[in-house]
């Protein structure tokens, strides 16, 4: 094949012999080794072998994370190509798994009426059978995404509203065109407010928000979509965010030919900023590859 060279190939089988490790990494979670081979089910010494090979083709990133006052811990994350090959995959695969598959009306009908009900035990049952739908069938009607909507800016569902935001994020992932278009006419609008709204900054409320990036990364028209999560990324950065690098490799593996656009506006911002952000740019520039 004229242009597919042989590194390429090595490569790319060494992907797809790893997708277990890679997938349970996805999208941005890190881990160590002893952690990694729980997860995956592999005995140490398999992990550690495949790990290594992985780091020296740059499919995964090796750091050292300080916790405490004891010895830096080695943790593994994904490689930007990593993300991007497995965002191929797993999307792909996932709308056409998906592909004139839709959810029995009468299933969903009992699922948003648990919803509503007083008792917490039917509520989390709820959640749980709607996300689990979510992940392999659409919904056979746009009613139900209003009406997830509708729950998602409940007050009294609060403390769900993470749990249903990635409802939405998983009917994303499997939606054709024309179901995009209509999640982000649904959806658009009240996610936009949500991320921007001034809110006590917790962990949880910047989960939300970060998924509510990562929802809007989906479903937003593909000519207004870089411009969003773009300034999407700049807010968390300004504000310090803990899930700003979260978002940087969001922008960056949706634009990896946006990345020198990237720096030079972070560039511009830093000739206006005080120390402490000069601080977090400089970080940041340092992680733009």
């Amino acid at each position: 094949m004229a242009g597919y060279s042989e590194d390429k190939r090595q490569l790319l089988k060494q992907f797809s012999q790893n997708l277990k490790i890679i997938s349970v990494l996805y999208p941005d979670r890190s881990y160590s080794i002893s952690q990694l081979a729980v997860l995956t089910e592999w005995d140490q010494g398999t992990l550690s072998k495949a790990v290594n090979s992985m780091i020296e083709s740059d499919l995964i990133i090796l750091e050292e994370e300080k916790k405490g006052r004891g010895k830096p811990q080695k943790i593994i994350k994904l490689s930007d190509i990593s993300f991007r090959l497995y965002s191929i995959v797993d999307g792909y695969l996932g709308k056409r798994l998906a592909e004139n598959e839709y959810s029995d009306d009468r299933v969903l009908k009992e699922y948003f009426n648990m919803l509503d009900s007083s008792n917490e035990q039917m509520i989390e049952m709820a959640i749980s059978g709607l996300s689990a739908e979510s992940t392999k069938r659409n919904y056979p009607a746009d009613e139900y995404l209003e009406k997830l909507k509708e729950k998602i800016f409940d007050k009294t569902k609060s403390n769900h509203q993470n749990e249903l935001i990635q409802i939405v994020l998983n009917l994303s992932r499997i939606s054709d065109e024309a179901k995009l278009r209509t999640l982000d006419e649904i959806f658009r609008k009240d996610l936009l407010k949500l991320f921007y709204a001034e809110l006590q900054k917790t962990d949880k409320t910047e989960a939300i928000r970060m998924d509510t990036l990562r929802v809007l990364a989906e479903i937003v028209a593909p000519s207004e979509k870089y411009a969003i999560v773009k300034d999407a990324y700049l807010q968390l950065l300004r504000e310090g965010s803990t899930f700003r690098g979260s978002a940087r490799t969001l922008l960056q593996s949706k634009y990896p030919e946006k990345v020198s656009d990237i720096k030079l506006e972070l560039i511009r911002i830093a000739r206006e900023s005080d120390s402490h952000l000069i601080s977090l740019i400089s970080d940041e520039l340092g992680n733009l590859s």
